[in-house]
Order: C-alpha cells, then sequence, then structure tokens
C-alpha cells in the first residue's frame, strides 16, 4: 500500500471533503470499538457490575488525558496542513520533527500520571466501592499503552495534514481486529475480566504502532520516524503549543464536565453509574459520524486557508455538516423511540436498561445539534481560532450544562433524565454561538503563525 499525500485545495469541494472523511469514519468506528468491546464483553460474558464499572468509570479517566493528546493531534494536523497549502516545506519538517519530541515528553508524563495517581483519580468520580480496585486495575494496564497511542496519533496527525486519511485506517483496523480477538481469548477463555480486556487494548495498540512504522520506512514516506529525527525548534515548539493547547483544554474541560455528571451518576448509586456509563460509550459511538466529518474539515481548511481561499473552506463547512446529519438523524430517532432495545446491546440487566433509557431521552436530542456544532467547532480550529472555540466550549460545559444539570437533578428531582437534558440544551446555545461568530466574518483572519526562520 502506498502511503500518498493530497491536496484538498484541489478538486470539486464535495468529494474532496466526503473521501477525505469516509476514512475518519471508518478508522474512528474502529477506534471506538476498543471501547465496546472492552464494554461489550465485560457486560455479556461476566454478568459483573463491577466490571462494568470498572471499565466505564476506568475509561472515562483515560479519555480525559487522551482528549489532551487528540488536541495536540489536531493541532499538528492544522500547523502541517497550513504548511503543506502554502508549499512551505521547510516549515513542515520543523513543525513534524519538532512534534515528534512534544508527544515523547506528554507520553511519559500522562503514563506517570496514570500509574500513580490513579487511586486518586478514581476517588475524585466517587466511584462505587465495590468497583474501585477494578477501576485502577483498568488505568495501570492501560497506561503502559500511552507511548504507543502517543506515536501512532503523532503519525496520523501529519499525514491528514498532508491529505492522507486511508493509510491511518489500515493501522487501526489491524489493531482493532487484534483487540477484538484478544479480549474475547483474555476473558472468555481465560477468565482475566478487567485485567483482560486492558491487555488485550495495550497489546493492540502496540501493533498499531510497529505496523505504523514499518509502513511509513517501507514505502519511503517523507518522515520515518527515525530516533535520529527527534528534535526541538524553539519558534516552532511555540507555534504548535499556541495552536494545540487551546484545542487540548477544549477537550479536557469539557471532558472534565462530563466526568463531573459522571460523578452526580455514581452518587446516584450502582445501576445509574452503569447505565451512564453505557451511556458515555454509546454516546462516542452515535457521533462518530458528526465527529468525523469535522476532524476531515479540520484539516481540508487549514489547507485552503493557508491557500488563501476562504470561501472554499465555508463551503466546506456546510457540506460537512450537512453529510454528518444524515446517520446522525438515524441515531436520534432510534434513541428517541427504541432507548429500552438500544440500552439491552450492551447489557442484560433490566435495571440497567430502564435506568439508560431515561438517560437517552434526555441525551438523545443532542445529537440532533450535534453535526453543526462539531463542524462550526472544527471549522473554527481549521482557521487558528482555538482561542474562541476554547471560550466558548468551556463556558457552556460549565455555565450551563453543569448549571443545568445540577437544578434539573436536585432542585426539580428529575433523576438521571436531568444529565442528558442539561447536555442537549447547551449544544443549542453553543450552535447560536458559533453562528454568530461565523456571521461577523472574523475567522476569515487567519491567526496561524508563521514561524519559517
Amino acid at each position: 500500500m502506498q502511503i500518498k499525500e493530497s491536496n484538498l485545495t484541489e478538486g470539486k469541494i464535495s468529494n474532496v471533503l466526503f473521501k477525505f472523511a469516509l476514512p475518519f469514519i471508518l478508522m474512528n468506528i474502529l477506534h471506538v470499538s476498543y471501547g465496546l468491546t472492552d464494554l461489550f464483553v465485560i457486560g455479556q460474558f461476566t454478568k459483573d457490575s463491577s466490571g462494568v464499572v470498572g471499565v466505564t468509570v476506568g475509561s472515562a479517566i483515560i479519555i480525559l488525558f487522551m482528549f489532551f493528546v487528540f488536541g495536540f493531534t489536531a493541532g499538528l494536523t492544522v500547523l502541517v496542513g497550513r504548511a503543506y497549502g502554502a508549499k512551505n516545506y521547510r516549515e513542515m519538517d520543523r513543525i513534524v520533527y519538532t512534534a515528534m519530541t512534544l508527544f515523547l515528553l506528554v507520553g511519559i508524563g500522562i503514563t506517570l500520571i496514570l500509574l500513580l495517581f490513579s487511586p486518586i483519580l478514581v476517588s475524585w468520580m466517587y466511584t462505587p466501592p465495590d468497583a474501585v480496585d477494578e477501576t485502577i486495575k483498568y488505568i495501570r494496564i492501560n497506561a503502559l499503552g500511552i507511548l504507543f497511542v502517543m506515536g501512532f496519533n503523532c503519525i496520523g496527525g501529519v499525514l491528514r495534514g498532508m491529505g492522507n486519511s486511508i493509510t491511518p485506517l489500515l493501522y487501526i483496523a489491524i489493531s482493532s481486529l487484534c483487540n477484538i480477538l484478544l479480549d474475547v481469548l483474555f476473558v472468555c477463555y481465560f477468565d482475566m475480566n478487567v485485567v483482560g480486556v486492558a491487555a488485550a487494548t495495550v497489546i493492540s495498540q502496540f501493533v498499531a504502532y510497529i505496523i505504523a512504522i514499518y509502513l511509513l520506512r517501507k514505502h519511503n514516506f517523507r518522515y520515518k520516524f527515525y530516533l535520529k529525527d527527534y528534535r526541538f525548534f524553539f519558534k516552532t515548539a511555540k507555534a504548535i503549543w499556541n495552536i494545540s493547547i487551546p484545542i487540548s483544554l477544549q477537550n479536557i474541560l469539557v471532558s472534565v464536565s462530563f466526568l463531573i455528571l459522571f460523578a452526580i451518576a455514581n452518587n446516584m448509586g450502582l445501576i445509574e453509574s452503569a447505565a451512564f456509563g453505557i451511556n458515555n460509550r454509546l454516546y462516542s459511538l452515535t457521533l462518530l459520524p458528526a465527529y468525523s466529518f469535522a476532524a476531515a474539515l479540520t484539516a481540508v481548511v487549514a489547507q485552503t486557508m493557508g491557500a488563501g481561499m476562504p470561501e472554499r473552506a465555508k463551503k466546506a463547512l456546510w457540506l460537512s455538516s450537512f453529510y454528518a446529519f444524515i446517520p446522525s438523524f438515524f441515531f436520534f430517532v432510534l434513541e428517541l423511540f427504541a432507548p429500552h432495545l438500544v440500552m439491552s446491546i450492551f447489557t442484560s440487566d433490566p435495571k440497567i436498561i430502564e435506568v439508560g433509557s431515561l438517560l437517552l431521552l434526555g441525551a438523545c436530542w443532542e445529537i440532533f445539534f450535534i453535526p453543526l456544532l462539531f463542524s462550526l467547532n472544527d471549522f473554527f480550529n481549521g482557521c487558528g481560532h482555538t482561542k474562541f472555540t476554547l471560550i466558548v466550549n468551556v463556558a457552556t460545559a460549565f455555565l450551563i450544562r453543569l448549571v443545568l444539570a445540577y437544578i434539573f437533578a436536585f432542585k426539580m428531582n428529575w433523576g438521571i433524565f436531568s444529565l442528558g437534558l442539561a447536555a442537549s440544551l447547551t449544544s443549542v446555545v453553543a450552535v447560536a454561538i458559533y453562528l454568530f461568530y461565523l456571521h461577523t466574518n472574523r475567522w476569515k483572519k487567519f491567526t496561524l503563525p508563521d514561524n519559517t526562520a
């Protein structure tokens, strides 16, 4: 398989966006399958509520740190895309080499935090006592694979910035298949439970990284990720930091707001905790189309704005929203009219199904607005306005989502339904803010710094 580059500023924009986004969708489906497979195997083959909570709470904590990584990856894609669109290959080299070093350092830091402070993190989540040990095991074992995740994300960010979304799909497809097979082997045959699904994830991440490095070198790609390529250019590092940190912070802080909601659910009881955890995994699956098109949009916008084509970027925004809305509407209808059926896919416990169905009825409305919200958010990120999206995400998450959740849950006594409804109303407000900003045309000022030396 040849590793190709692609100029996203040429050709019919609808074709460019769809072809670039399709591998994103498939790759993210496979990526989410990591967590869903863990949850499915634990929920269906062990009948252990503490194991389900261990996987869901542990995953929520790990995802908090992964959102920081994803922010760096998105920032790397934007900077590489800008340089590639402007045909400034010298700057692109500096960006890639510096990013390799930053990703390594960040990966070491996250690994140490998860290994050393997992008991504290678990306690902050008000994890039910019966599930504490399982949750800590899950987190610490997954921490051993963080460096592989960092390496893979760095490679993926570079490839997508250069217009290649197909090659990362191959890596994750092999890794996901490995994870599924090992989950079944470790849990169903060796009875390893939470330890088994965590170990399967780490081994699969290692496989993805090794295959990625092998193919880059075999096909003589521009960047081969040798040890000698790990370099540090201060100005370039500052540029990566400035564009990536706001994205990472918005990912983390929004995730923290959801963790607070998770803690509220945990405080309600073991059943509510399991139901909310399943909803979080389901949330990741149902939002895949919107997330994938928005992520693809970031690279398209970065290249087109780098090439000085703002109207092409805006057209890509509307197409991204439209394409994402079609599958999202299907999930919206399914969760609205058949929530019990949806919950029964992930658990056979009738109590969890009943409570989870109430949560879905409140949360499903968010899916209706998410396609436009995600596309607008990543459109502005692709334009370099990451500080603006940070402000909007943090303000709506903490001043609207959490406040509404508190009022609905504790003042109006609507129970777990209130957590889903609060999230849905928050999306409506965020969309309104973004549309107003789009109307001002301030986004046309491409804010990414030029660090060419």
